[in-house]
């Protein structure tokens, strides 16, 4: 279980000294010191604290879960039983009435596009600008490995 939180442990930690997590809608934020001693399976302490604060949260959480740690399903029953629900509903009335399925779909597709299609543009243009300010920002040198990955 420990792998899973490697990656998400240190570029939380590289980049602001903390590391949030959120686990079935409660979100945490855990100090973590930027420290990369390792214990001795070879985990940092920020893979440690997330593993914790991952485990602590499941505790305070309502969700099913089948399986051992390592290759366990964990599902949070509201949003799983209304996710079939809606995606089965819809799989229904496709079935049973093709033809204003059909139509119904470009309808939404028309409106979608043309009302929204104004803000796609915008995040774009938002996401890249962020970028290039991230690039010649204090961030922009920091390397999302190891140390001795190349770049």
């Amino acid at each position: 279980p420990h792998r899973a939180y490697d990656a998400v442990a240190s570029v939380y930690v590289t980049l602001r000294g903390y590391l949030t997590l959120e686990v079935d809608g409660i979100a945490g934020a855990i100090k973590v010191p930027l420290d990369e001693s390792k214990d001795k399976d070879g985990h940092s302490e920020a893979t440690l604290a997330a593993e914790n604060a991952f485990y602590s949260n499941e505790k305070k959480s309502w969700n099913w879960k089948w399986g051992g740690d390592k290759w366990g399903i964990r599902l949070n029953p509201v949003t799983t039983l209304a996710s079939i629900i809606i995606i089965w509903g819809f799989i229904a009335w496709c079935i049973a009435d093709p033809v204003n399925a059909k139509a119904g779909l470009a309808n939404a597709k028309t409106w979608v596009t043309d009302l929204w299609t104004w803000a796609y543009i915008s995040s774009q243009v938002v996401w890249a600008l962020f970028l290039v300010y991230v690039f010649f920002s204090k961030y922009g040198h920091l390397k999302l490995g190891k140390q001795d990955d190349e770049p």
